[in-house]
């Protein structure tokens, strides 16, 4: 049997795929290995990547664990909550002496006790009030609370590192490391550690810190306002998004490679998402038609008549597996992140500003259905959007392929033939 490939995060150990990881230096004394390794058992490397996403997720989960137990107070903290929990389950008690040689026995509340013991032991220690808030139950560790937060609804291992990577520049940029520090002075401290990022990535890095903070507030029944509102300038109201007119297509896939530019013509003659497309299977292929299977929304599901003019490219290009074979999975399970990138690439080399995107291909099939005269409801069900109505949207099962293959035929590009080629 021939040696499977390595991959990222991915090795072959006994014909077998293992999943790894390597500590970061300053960690491994709290992580007790130099490096992460963990069976996949199976030879077949898609099954490897699907498989280690969870893994992976796990394991970032406890590096940022350990990272942030490394802030000077957190030992003091625990040592301190440990002792309290042990001291406030008692007893605590007085003994009374009186004169003539006989005592009393007098319980006291161990909370209260313990309270007070632990002010003392904690005097002029630094940082004693967050400790003692922190032992007593008062305040919660940012750390602690991230575990419970990426699981309590499910998450792609991509949406759970970009959280945990948004609030691990959080803690960074402020010190951070209670849930109380976020607050609108630490989250100023914050954005502008993040200035250069876009205004849109900016805000979205601040959805996730917000989204934290609220599931924060909820678990401990907060009445605090949330301290996020209006700390970024007003988004433009200007139009950000374009669509390729026939001469900036044909320019496009003049410079692309040959993967590039099958995937370009698939995008512009049916709607499809990059993910969908690049998730599109052999057998999703088969008999004129995509069949996508799951996509950005429950709509996304549906199956799309290939447009005439491509079939040829789909013949040409279907590998045994997928319809484009020479894409990898990254460590998050897509096949779409590295391609997609290279287009990016491209279309940046070739002057296209952030107005364009591959998601553009899709906007300019919808106008191309919209000036061929093609009525929205159908444009809608051929590119995978709700429709709305009670009517068609409720009652009806929507049009059949054979009805929608006309439609999208309509979609005309002024490309010459052999670009197609």
């Amino acid at each position: 049997m021939p040696r499977p490939k390595t991959t990222t995060y991915l090795k072959v150990r006994n014909g077998n795929y293992s999943v790894f990881l390597d500590v970061p230096k300053k960690l491994r004394g709290l992580i007790g290995v130099a490096r992460l390794t963990k069976s996949l058992h199976t030879t077949d490397r898609t099954t490897a990547e699907r498989r280690k996403a969870p893994v992976l997720s796990e394991w970032f989960e406890r590096l940022e664990r350990a990272r942030l137990s490394l802030d000077p107070t957190a030992d003091a903290a625990t040592r301190a909550r440990a002792w309290y929990d042990e001291a406030s389950k008692g007893p605590w008690t007085y003994t009374q002496e009186f004169k003539d040689g006989t005592s009393v026995v007098h319980e006291l509340d161990p909370e209260r006790e313990a309270k007070e013991h632990l002010l003392n032991i904690l005097d002029d220690a630094p940082d004693a009030d967050k400790v003692y808030q922190f032992a007593i139950g008062k305040l919660h560790r940012i750390a602690d609370e991230m575990p419970g937060y990426l699981s309590y609804k499910p998450l792609t291992s991509r949406t759970q590192e970009q959280k945990v990577h948004v609030i691990r520049t959080f803690t960074e940029a402020t010190g951070a490391v209670y849930i109380t520090d976020i607050t609108r002075a630490n989250l100023r401290i914050w954005i502008a550690s993040q200035s250069h990022l876009a205004r849109s990535t900016l805000a979205m890095r601040l959805t996730h810190l917000s989204d934290f903070w609220k599931h924060c507030a909820a678990k401990f029944d907060w009445t605090t306002p949330p301290p996020f509102d209006r700390l970024l300038p007003p988004a433009s109201t200007k139009a950000t998004k374009a669509i390729y007119t026939d001469e900036q297509l044909v320019q496009l896939l003049t410079a692309a490679d040959p993967v590039l530019r099958s995937l370009i013509l698939v995008g512009c003659h049916s709607g499809m998402r990059i993910q969908e497309i690049c998730n599109l299977t052999a057998d999703n292929t088969r008999s004129r038609v995509f069949t996508v299977t799951e996509g950005k929304t429950a709509d996304a599901a549906r199956l799309v008549p290939i447009h005439d003019r491509i079939q040829p490219i789909v013949d040409r290009i279907r590998g045994d597996r997928w319809l484009f074979e020479s894409l990898h999975m990254d460590k998050h399970g897509s096949r779409a992140n590295g391609i997609g990138q290279r287009f990016s690439r491209l279309k940046t080399g070739l002057g296209f500003g952030t107005a364009y995107d591959f998601h553009s291909m899709r906007r300019t099939l919808i106008t191309r259905l919209d000036r061929a005269g093609v009525p929205e409801l159908e444009a809608g069900r051929a590119v995978g959007h709700k429709v709305k109505t009670i009517t068609y949207g409720l009652y009806s099962s929507g049009s059949t392929v054979e009805q929608l293959r006309p439609i999208i035929n309509r979609a005309h590009y002024e490309i010459s033939q052999h670009l197609f080629e």
